[in-house]
């Protein structure tokens, strides 16, 4: 099943992919999911960030044309505020990791 896949990451894990991955130094916050993992990231600024840990079974095209369709509502509705996105340091759209053990 799907729910086989989910992740199991926990918040320092999630922190330290986000100081990783996008150059963000925040606190983690968990939120209930499905399928996926994820948290809010919150800086010491007030800038709010969502981190979204795919379910394993998610191809990275399904994630790429996810992010796809929201960049284009992003754009659609602008000034609406709706969560953008995020590309990591590297510029990649996703970003594979494993959890330990």
């Amino acid at each position: 099943m799907i729910f086989d896949y989910q992740p199991e990451f926990s918040p320092s894990q999630a922190l330290s992919l986000a100081a990783t991955h996008f150059g963000i130094e925040a606190t983690a916050s968990v939120l209930p999911s499905d399928r996926d993992q994820n948290f809010v990231l919150e800086t010491e600024r007030g800038q709010r960030f969502l981190l979204k840990i795919s379910n394993a079974t998610a191809s990275n095209e399904r994630i790429r044309f996810e992010n796809h369709v929201i960049r284009t509502i992003c754009d659609a509705l602008d000034p609406v505020s709706v969560p953008r996105p995020l590309r990591a340091i590297t510029g990649s759209d996703v970003v594979e990791v494993k959890a330990d053990g």
